[in-house]
């Protein structure tokens, strides 16, 4: 899913720059160890892509009230899961508390899928495609008017698209 994920950024890169270029994730705990001289997973492929300078990554774990802190920090949240269609993240419920933006990239038959559409109120769909697809997940036209800079962001520097 992080590759799908980055193969998107990059293509919303050539497509729409001005939009990318807003952009900035932040990837948290990409390792199960609590070791902070753990590899980065993440940041190599966003290197390879050439959206390394879009992607921060902390690899090492970190613990779950560090977790809620930087859930309810962040602008908005992604929840990344796998091919696997029983899996569910550890995270979810915390990051439904944080009562952010959601993007969960999950398999259609994962839990999490009816999970948020029933909590979020909204129908979601996941999918069941190779998470090698190649497929652009992110469209101009919809991410205009939610990433635009609102001027309290402006004023303390903070970005409005930060994704924790």
């Amino acid at each position: 899913m992080v590759r799908v994920l980055l193969t998107a950024l990059a293509d919303l890169r050539h497509r729409c720059p001005q939009i990318a270029g807003r952009l900035r994730l932040h990837f948290f705990g990409t390792s199960n160890e609590r070791s902070a001289t753990q590899a980065d997973r993440v940041r190599p492929i966003a290197v390879e892509l050439g959206v390394g300078d879009l992607v921060a990554e902390h690899a090492a774990r970190v613990d779950y009230l560090t977790a809620v802190r930087i859930q309810t920090d962040a602008h908005a949240l992604l929840l990344l899961g796998s091919s696997e269609p029983h899996y569910t993240a550890s995270r979810l419920y915390p990051a439904l508390a944080a009562r952010r933006p959601l993007l969960a990239l999950y398999h259609d038959a994962s839990s999490v899928v009816e999970i948020c559409g029933a909590t979020r109120g909204r129908q979601l769909s996941g999918s069941s495609a190779s998470p090698t697809s190649k497929r652009s997940m992110l469209n101009c036209r919809r991410l205009r008017a939610p990433f635009r800079q609102s001027a309290s962001a402006r004023s303390t520097g903070r970005p409005t698209s930060t994704i924790g």
